[in-house]
């Protein structure tokens, strides 16, 4: 039987391998290190990141929309770093954007930390310093609590806002809408990871990257057990009971909207179009839509915080009712004066 291209190929190395002997091994050595330095790749993947530091990942995101910006185009190689050499129009051009404090400050602590695993400690520096100058000036700001001019456009007030989701028709929108504004409002990663479970199945599940809403065989839900959020180092899994007459139009909206959708177990409550979980920037977007769209304001996740806790302190409250509250939204009693705005 005639040998195959593959066997006589094999056999052909074989042969000079046994011929060469250790001179072979260098030579194949050498040739398969030059194939690899000329593989082109994508300037993130000559960054030493692993699949697991998504912190990292956030880091190089945020250092290619500057670049974007500026140029037009994606960062294609790791010289295109050097972009970020030229500080000043680079702090110009973030400073003088349309962006939020911080997001600037994000981004400054973004190309601070590439550069600095790019041995460009002098540079990295530039940046870090800017950062932490923007980052005074964002304290100062909260130390004053005022309002902001786009939170008086887009303020109101505990009540109305409490009535929004009956203005809402779409089941998965009001079930969202009623998750933030029926209960003390969380962050936004409580509706991003929040997956459908039942008690039996919650009791043998230890899974901790997820916030589950524990429905009954009805699918009527009777709590939220949340494990992913911000503060979880500090408070643990904390539970949201939606027991109790107060919170019927909750559990309603949510149990219409598990039903409509065809919600199944370990599945998540809220997902996109295609059944995922919603990036958490999406998140944010589809939450302020809503909004817009039913009231003409531009409502995000943390505007209704600022909105509850300004209510709440607008009366004389006690320590132990500050610490209830400050607790249920998952933060400190000195974030909570911090949120309050005059």
């Amino acid at each position: 039987m005639p040998l195959t291209s593959s066997q006589k190929s094999k056999l052909y190395r074989e042969r000079k391998k046994k011929r060469l002997g250790e001179e072979y091994v260098k030579t194949e050595s050498a040739k398969r290190r030059e194939r690899r330095s000329k593989r082109k790749q994508p300037a993130i993947k000559k960054i030493p990141i692993t699949e697991a530091d998504k912190t990292l990942k956030q880091y190089c995101d945020n250092s290619d929309r500057v670049y974007k910006g500026l140029m037009n185009k994606k960062i294609n190689d790791i010289d295109d770093f050097k972009l970020f050499e030229d500080t000043e129009r680079v702090l110009n051009y973030i400073l003088t954007s349309g962006w939020s404090d911080n997001t600037k400050k994000s981004y400054l602590v973004s190309l601070a930390m590439v550069l600095k695993i790019l041995k460009d400690k002098e540079t990295s520096k530039i940046y870090l310093d800017a950062s932490v100058k923007l980052g005074e000036k964002i304290n100062s700001k909260i130390d004053e609590n005022k309002l902001t001019d786009k939170e008086k456009r887009d303020w109101i007030d505990q009540k109305s806002l409490s009535k929004v989701y009956k203005s809402v028709v779409d089941p998965q929108a009001k079930a969202l809408v009623g998750l933030y504004t029926l209960i003390p409002p969380r962050r936004r990663g409580l509706a991003v990871y929040l997956t459908l479970t039942t008690a039996k199945e919650l009791k043998m599940n230890k899974e901790i990257n997820k916030n589950w809403l524990v429905v009954n065989k009805s699918n009527m839900p009777n709590r939220i057990v949340m494990r992913k959020y911000k503060t979880h180092k500090t408070y643990g899994e904390y539970v949201i009971k939606l027991t109790g007459r107060r919170l019927k139009p909750l559990r309603d909206i949510l149990k219409a909207h598990i039903i409509a959708n065809e919600i199944k177990h370990n599945e998540p409550v809220f997902p996109t179009s295609s059944g995922l979980y919603h990036q958490p920037a999406n998140m944010s977007n589809a939450f302020t839509t809503i909004f817009r769209n039913s009231i003409g304001k531009e409502i995000t996740f943390n505007l209704l915080r600022h909105i509850k806790i300004t209510d709440f302190l607008s009366r004389p409250r006690s320590i132990g009712c500050r610490k209830t509250l400050a607790k249920q939204m998952g933060h400190s009693i000195d974030i909570q004066s911090k949120y309050q705005r005059i």
